[in-house]
């Protein structure tokens, strides 16, 4: 049965095989007690894992000639778990309050940092981190790496805890690591409500009451870019004998819509199409 890396088995008790560049692409897990994602368990199997990829696995598998064999008796293998709430994999630092002149500059700066729909954790997700690695001697093959920051904090990603070892790059540019890790880049809309948000300076909002109306706000905005972009591009489009509104109907002409990233990457959210984590 093929099944991706977010299946991929880690053999309990036994010695981790380090990634490196000539580590073998081919190894096999023989003779150890296989708990499957569904179905009863193998008492006595053998998995063969190709390329980071489960390639077969049974009672009767066979063991390929160039695999490296890993001896499971008398231990168990199954599938990698996930941690669905890590803030490790893509932490960042905190961002020092600016010198503002005016407090319209620092609650300006402020809602920049409570309010990022837009950053994505698997833009900054740490690979081949030794934390991150380390969760495989767990178990864990796989995390949800939670957006860094309080409030609207952005989106997370699914992401395996280790890269498959680096094929030869001859002749070519080497690419980056980070996609080799990936699994979902844009899983949930992450938002939570702390006492005092982490991002100092004394603007607003400082207190829970002030993040519940700051995030309540941040929605209702986004709602009403989702409506006045709609309908500026039914308005702008072909009508189709259809009578086009005269611009006193049109809250687009009154109020130009203006292009806001943040209030853009929240339309997800908006539609239904992603789901928002609430962490209380």
């Amino acid at each position: 049965m093929m099944q991706r890396l977010l299946l991929l088995a880690a053999l309990v008790a036994a010695p981790l095989i380090a990634l490196r560049a000539d580590a073998p692409h081919v190894y096999a897990i023989r003779g150890a007690r296989i708990v499957t994602a569904s179905g009863a368990p193998i008492e006595a199997g053998t998995i063969v894992v190709r390329g980071g990829v489960i390639d077969a696995v049974g009672a009767s598998t066979a063991v390929p000639s160039d695999a490296l064999v890993i001896e499971g008796a008398g231990l168990t293998v199954y599938p990698g778990l996930i941690d669905l709430g890590n803030t490790r994999a893509a932490e960042e630092p905190a961002q020092p309050a600016p010198e503002a002149r005016t407090t319209a500059e620092l609650e300006r700066w402020k809602r920049g940092q409570l309010l990022k729909p837009q950053a994505r954790a698997a833009d900054v997700v740490k690979v081949d981190d030794v934390e991150l690695t380390r969760l495989a001697a767990a178990g864990v093959t796989s995390v949800l790496a939670l957006p860094w920051g309080d409030v609207i904090s952005g989106q997370s990603a699914l992401v395996n805890v280790a890269a498959p070892p680096d094929e030869p790059q001859i002749g070519n540019i080497v690419e980056p690591r980070r996609g080799l890790i990936v699994v979902r880049p844009a899983v949930a809309l992450h938002v939570s409500f702390p006492g005092r948000p982490r991002a100092g300076g004394n603007a607003y909002p400082e207190s829970l009451m002030g993040v519940i109306a700051f995030v309540r706000q941040a929605f209702l905005d986004a709602q009403h870019y989702s409506v006045a972009r709609t309908e500026g591009a039914r308005t702008e489009g072909r009508t189709d004998g259809a009578r086009r509104l005269q611009p006193s109907e049109r809250s687009s002409e009154r109020l130009p819509l203006q292009d806001d990233p943040v209030l853009e990457a929240m339309q997800p959210a908006i539609d239904r199409k992603m789901p928002v984590g609430m962490h209380a």
